[in-house]
């Protein structure tokens, strides 16, 4: 029989090795999927990207999604439908300034306009500039350049397109004194000294002369590029078949940086690291100021995702990361799930919630949110600050909010907060100066909640 001591020894081991375990399973990332069963297209996943609405935008195999974070909406090809979308193969998406999605298919580009939820088909001059025509060839990048023009790199050469504009114009390549114009372009980027950079496939790394308005080729060393991303730093990288390469303009020379048994199939840089999709190896994580290289996920967690085979990784504006997987859908790995705070009063703090019984909320265009409670009147919580300004009912100011117990709380398209209360009908706030106003909306009486809060 063992000593007290050794016993309460080996207890105390037990506990230390149970709470190792139990920190590094708090460590370890939460991934959650989304795929056909949730109503995502297809499980073949080729882009993602973010609106400047907070909408997560997916392209497949089969249909263009769009993800509200509860519901997926998916748009096709409608036969005779000249507003549909091109194509059902999606191969990129991006945004112009104007809020409006560029869509990469496979036959040709669609602009999606929120607005009318139409698409607008692009047309290419052809080389008579005399006519043109709809684009037919498989699009495999579109990138808008800082100052709003449009890259579409097709199967069949780089065209140009203004962002107002429905007309683009194909751009030749000059070798030796003859031109090129039928080549397959894979992907076009702009470093941070604003040149424009197009990998062509079988000939090389090319830049836009802006003065002869075509392509000059830089660097034939590497053929079999697929995608490229620029970093702040000023460095190009390549992602090929055969692994990651680090291009230096002022060298005019690659340096290999990863040998992969799979191809680089997409490049993606945030939290200053670049993200490298493989397609069957999984993620790849570089640190730019470190040049640190290893697996994105431990070894433990990389069977975690639904395939290795991996065409689009993103961060959103939440810190969530969207992994996008060719059969496996879409993974999600959210920082956040399963992690509550609670906001609550401190009656010794005037920087604290209102009150704790809280009947509605809205969130709004600045991701702050008004908080309506019961009996205690309204909160904004400047989320970023952490900071909380509360308004209330004043007996002698009528101004004030009219009643302290808010049932419901909307914003408009103005950005206008209208808040119904119970007992002090509806109020409208002016957030220019803080005061409520119940005279020009006509109504009295207890206001009941009126639907949606958010």
């Amino acid at each position: 029989m063992l000593p007290l001591k050794r016993i309460a020894e080996f207890k105390l081991l037990l506990l230390l090795l149970l709470s190792l375990h139990l920190a590094r399973a708090g460590d370890r990332p939460v991934i959650s999927t989304l795929g056909i069963e949730q109503g995502l297209s297809n499980n073949s996943v080729t882009c993602a990207y973010q609106d400047h609405n907070g909408f997560m935008w997916f392209g497949t195999y089969d249909g263009l999604n769009r993800y509200d974070g509860y519901n997926f909406r998916v748009f096709r090809n409608q036969l005779n439908d000249p507003t549909s979308l091109p194509n059902n193969r999606i191969l990129d998406i991006t945004e112009d300034s104007r809020h409006r999605l560029w869509v990469a298919t496979r036959v040709g580009v669609g602009r999606y306009d929120p607005v009318t939820s139409t698409f607008t088909s692009i047309r290419q001059v052809l080389q008579d500039k005399k006519q043109s025509k709809n684009i037919s060839a498989t699009v495999n990048d579109i990138f808008i350049d800082q100052t709003k023009n449009i890259w579409i790199g097709t199967d069949e050469n780089l065209l140009i397109c203004g962002e107002n504009s429905d007309l683009a114009r194909p751009l030749l390549i000059y070798t030796k004194g003859s031109a090129i114009a039928t080549y397959q372009v894979l992907s076009v980027e702009q470093d941070n000294q604003r040149r424009i950079w197009v990998f062509v496939r079988d000939i090389g790394l090319c830049k836009y002369n802006p003065k002869t308005q075509s392509l000059d080729i830089v660097n034939d060393a590497i053929k079999n590029g697929i995608c490229m991303r620029a970093d702040i730093y000023g460095r190009l990288w390549m992602g090929a078949d055969d692994g990651l390469f680090e291009y230096s303009a002022a060298d005019n020379r690659y340096t290999r940086r990863l040998s992969s048994f799979a191809r680089i199939v997409q490049l993606s840089v945030f939290d200053d690291c670049l993200y490298i999709s493989s397609d069957g190896n999984g993620i790849f994580k570089l640190d730019l100021t470190t040049s640190a290289l290893g697996p994105f996920l431990p070894p433990a967690d990389k069977q975690s995702l639904t395939s290795q085979a991996v065409n689009a990784i993103l961060k959103d504006i939440d810190g969530r990361i969207w992994i996008g997987t060719l059969r496996g859908g879409i993974n999600v790995i959210d920082p956040e799930r399963n992690r509550f705070r609670t906001i609550a009063h401190d009656p010794l703090n005037i920087n604290s919630l209102v009150g704790d019984v809280v009947l509605s909320f809205v969130e709004d265009s600045s991701r702050n949110v008004w908080i309506g409670t019961d009996g205690n009147g309204i909160s904004y919580w400047d989320r970023n600050k952490n900071r909380f300004l509360n308004y209330k009912h004043q007996d002698h100011n009528p101004q004030s909010l009219s009643n302290n117990a808010v049932t419901d709380l909307l914003l408009d398209f103005n950005q206008d907060l209208w808040v119904s209360t119970w007992g002090g009908g509806v109020n409208r706030m002016n957030r220019r100066n803080g005061t409520f106003d119940t005279g020009s909306t006509g109504a009295t009486g207890n206001m009941g909640s009126t639907g949606s809060t958010g």
